[in-house]
């Protein structure tokens, strides 16, 4: 199939040829820094239900799984300032 092959030149040229191979585009650094703050957010809302709901078990972990982010996070920013 002609066209498939000029698109594949044609991504390869412009510096996108990793879709073509299904390779990740997120640096290692970058992929701990987005997951730290999404597990950041989720321990914020656990905190604040358990804060709602007062239930101090709930509220306890959430605020150990927003530490776990931010720690998760922090580890990506050096990360990426090390170039990893």
């Amino acid at each position: 199939m002609r066209v498939g092959a000029d698109l594949r030149r044609a991504m390869g040229t412009l510096g996108m040829s990793h879709y073509d191979k299904g390779e990740d585009i997120m640096k290692p650094g970058r992929k701990d820094e987005v997951a730290g703050k999404v597990r950041e957010v989720k321990g914020a809302v656990k905190e604040k239900v358990g804060k709602l709901t007062r239930r101090p078990d709930v509220e306890a972990k959430g605020k150990g799984e927003k530490l776990a982010g931010k720690v998760q996070k922090k580890i990506g920013q050096v990360k990426q300032v090390l170039g990893q």
